[in-house]
Formats: C-alpha cells, structure tokens, sequence
C-alpha cells in the first residue's frame, strides 16, 4: 500500500497540469494566463505559497486572472518570497 487512494470515478488518463508564475508589484491585480479558464474552481493559485480561495481571493475570465487586492511587492530580504504569484491549471479534467 503506497497510502494514495483514488476517490475519483473519472477515467485513468493523468491530468495535464501547467504552471503559470508571476511576480506580484504590489499595484497590479491582473495577470495575463497561459490557459484560458472558465471556472475559478478550476485552478490552484499561491501567493508567497499560500493557497489563494476561489471567488474570495480571485476570479478569473479567459486568460485573466484578477485579485482582490494586489499581490505585494518584492521586500529585498533574501529568501523573502510573499511575491511569487503561482497558478496551476488543469484540474477541470481531473475526476471527469
């Protein structure tokens, strides 16, 4: 037993994820996309690695993705991250 269970009754195929990453400005709340979306549900989103609640934090239209406020700044701390804006698409297939 590896502990993984599937819980999806969709088919076997792997999902194809993409990965879109952006730095946040601290001004800017729209970021162009890789992959046009529909559905905000559909998507994993991170600021400085902290998971980003659909249709609370975001929403999204077509290629768009827009926030709610804008992801801050880069600081100059070394290792300082909190602006790394990171989207992973794909999920829409995943369990269909």
């Amino acid at each position: 037993d590896n502990g993984w269970t599937n819980i999806s009754t969709g088919s076997s195929s792997a999902a194809v994820i993409t990965k879109d990453s952006f730095d946040g400005d601290g001004s800017t709340i729209i970021f162009t996309m890789t992959v046009q979306e529909s559905n905000p549900q559909n998507i994993l989103v991170f600021i400085g690695g902290v998971y980003q609640i659909p249709t609370t934090n975001y929403s999204v239209s077509g290629y768009q993705i827009t926030f709610g406020s804008a992801p801050p700044a880069p600081t100059g701390v070394p290792g300082d991250n909190d602006h790394k804006i990171t989207i992973l698409h794909g999920f829409d297939s995943v369990g269909s």
